[in-house]
């Protein structure tokens, strides 16, 4: 089986013919800082709405109190990185990155 080679890095392991039929087109979206940002914030908020949906009711035990607060911190931090990826995005991070 030939494997591609592309200067991404993330696609070494997939074999070259799905890369040359575009099979993967979709993933090149989560190269930039903008796509990532929103599926990270995307991601976020559907923890967040786990978490709240779900809320504190008496008679719970600590191990879902527990839980509970992990995916509060959970939510918050990666809504705290997508708004990170997303301003980058906004203020071309990406080139300064690649040094363009």
């Amino acid at each position: 089986m030939i494997y591609a080679s592309t200067s991404l890095g993330d696609k070494e392991h997939l074999p070259a013919a799905f890369v040359d039929k575009g099979c993967f087109c979709p993933v090149q979206v989560l190269d930039g800082f903008l796509g990532r940002g929103l599926l990270q914030a995307f991601e976020a908020l559907l923890t967040l709405e786990l978490t709240l949906q779900h809320g504190v009711k008496e008679g719970t035990t600590d191990f879902d109190k527990s839980l509970q607060l992990y995916r509060t911190v959970a939510g918050v931090s990666l809504l705290v990185c997508s708004a990170f990826y997303i301003i980058g995005g906004i203020l071309c991070f990406g080139r300064i990155r690649k040094g363009e």
